[in-house]
C-alpha cells in the first residue's frame, strides 16, 4: 500500500454478546406515578443501533492497550497484521501481500522494524508504514471519528464469535459506500465493547477491505524499545 487516506471508511463489521441493554439511568427513590385506567403506559425507547454503536466506541477509545489481530485484502491476495497496542506504543507483526513478515515496534517517537523473528532490530526507514497500520487498526475506536455518525446501523442479530455471543451491527451499502460491520460483546469489567470489525480503507492505489479483532482489553501492555538497533542502511541510487 502506497501512501494512503486511510480514514476514508466505507465498511465495517462488529459484533457484540448476548442481550444488550443499554446503560442503567441512576435510580432515583421517587414513588412510581400510576396509570390512570384506560391509558396505556408510553412505549419505553429503543436502544438503537447507532447508540449501541456509540457507546461501544466510547468505552474503546479509553482503553489503556489491547491486542488486535485481522487482515487486509487486495485483488485476490491478503495480508496479515497482529500486534499489542498501548499508549504511545505498538509492538505489531506484519505480513504483506508478497508473504514477506516483518515485526514493527514503535515506543513514543521512536520507530524499529526486525526482519528477522525479532533477533535483531533497525531503525525504521519507512516509519510512516507503522504510522498507517495504526492508524488502520484504531480508527474503528476512535471517538473522534464518530463512525456511528456515518449512516444508520441496523441490527441484524445474535450471533457468536466462537464462544462469545455478540451482537451484529450492520450499516448497509449505499452507492459507492461500502458496507460497515461491526461485532459488539458485553464485557463484565468494561461493558459495551467492539469484538470485531468489518471495514474498508480508501487508498491513493485502491481500496482494501480490512476484518479487525480486538481482544485483551485493557490488559497491562508493557513495549519497549530494542536494546541494540542499528541505523538503517542507505538505499541505493
Amino acid at each position: 500500500m502506497k501512501r494512503q487516506h486511510f480514514l476514508q471508511f466505507s465498511a465495517a463489521t462488529i459484533c457484540v454478546s448476548t442481550i444488550i441493554m443499554a446503560p442503567a439511568a441512576r435510580a432515583e427513590t421517587k414513588p412510581a406515578r400510576e396509570t390512570a385506567p384506560g391509558k396505556d403506559q408510553p412505549a419505553e425507547k429503543k436502544t438503537s443501533g447507532n447508540d449501541m454503536l456509540k457507546t461501544a466506541v466510547t468505552v474503546m477509545s479509553g482503553l489503556t492497550g489491547y491486542h488486535a489481530s485481522g487482515t487486509f485484502s487486495a485483488g485476490g491476495g491478503k495480508a496479515t497484521i497482529s500486534g499489542d497496542f498501548g499508549v504511545g506504543t505498538v509492538d505489531m507483526q506484519v505480513q504483506g501481500f508478497d508473504g514477506k513478515t516483518a515485526f514493527r515496534r514503535a515506543v513514543k517517537d521512536k520507530f524499529f522494524i526486525s526482519h528477522d523473528s525479532g533477533k535483531t532490530w533497525q531503525e525504521d526507514p519507512d516509519k510512516d508504514m507503522t504510522s498507517l497500520l495504526s492508524i488502520a487498526v484504531t480508527s474503528p475506536l476512535s471517538a473522534t471519528n464518530k463512525i456511528w455518525e456515518q449512516g444508520d446501523f441496523t441490527i441484524v442479530g445474535e450471533e457468536k464469535i466462537e464462544k462469545e455471543d455478540v451482537l451484529h451491527l450492520q450499516k448497509s451499502a449505499k452507492g459507492e459506500e461500502p458496507a460497515m460491520d461491526f461485532w459488539l460483546a458485553k464485557d463484565a469489567r468494561l461493558g459495551l465493547i467492539i469484538r470485531k470489525a468489518n471495514f474498508v480503507i480508501a487508498a491513493d492505489d485502491g481500496e482494501f477491505p480490512v476484518v479487525m479483532t480486538y481482544s485483551k482489553l485493557n490488559e497491562p501492555v508493557e513495549i519497549t524499545a530494542p536494546a541494540t538497533a542499528a541505523k538503517p542502511k542507505a538505499k541505493e541510487k
